[in-house]
């Protein structure tokens, strides 16, 4: 039986430690739920922060469109709406303002094709190509022989095979003649 009786006391002493270590838990539960409520408090309001800001920025951004279309004087965007004055000018022409610039651009039409079909020489080169004779240089102290060299070399970056056909065709004409 004494046995028993200090096995009980320490069965009440450890109950009692035990009951102490509950208290404690049971507080600390408390507390973690009063915490818990505060945090969601917290983060409901800062939501709701949050939500306010970008809705005050959207309704700035709004703002600033308005001033720039009203600046531009564009009445309404969600509702297509003409403006008063047209962007650009219906253009009336008469028929005499049709013939004129009809016959503009017929004369341009006229000036390329002449000028295209022109088969006159406009360079000592060209005259030396197509006729296969010396030609005065058109600057004093360049010599014939020069201009020559310069149109084969002309010629041959062009197209070498005709070039090799006309150096030996002028090597073999030996006559002085020139063209004015």
């Amino acid at each position: 039986m004494a046995k028993a009786q200090s096995d009980y006391s320490a069965l009440q002493a450890r109950a009692a430690a035990t009951a102490t270590i509950v208290k404690i838990y049971e507080s600390n539960a408390r507390n973690l739920e009063e915490k818990g409520l505060i945090h969601q408090d917290l983060t409901r309001a800062a939501k709701t922060s949050e939500e306010n800001y970008l809705l005050y920025l959207r309704k700035q951004e709004e703002a600033r469109m308005a001033d720039a279309l009203d600046e531009g004087r564009i009445l309404n965007v969600a509702v297509a709406e003409s403006p008063n004055v047209p962007l650009i000018p219906p253009i009336h022409l008469d028929f005499r303002d049709r013939r004129r610039i009809a016959l503009g651009y017929g004369e341009l039409g006229i000036v390329f094709t002449v000028e295209y079909m022109d088969s006159s020489f406009r360079t000592p080169s060209e005259v030396i190509s197509e006729l296969n004779i010396p030609c005065w240089p058109p600057f004093p102290g360049i010599s014939t022989e020069t201009v020559t060299v310069m149109a084969m070399a002309m010629e041959m970056a062009a197209s070498p095979a005709p070039v090799l056909k006309s150096m030996s065709t002028s090597s073999s004409d030996k006559g002085d003649q020139e063209c004015f």
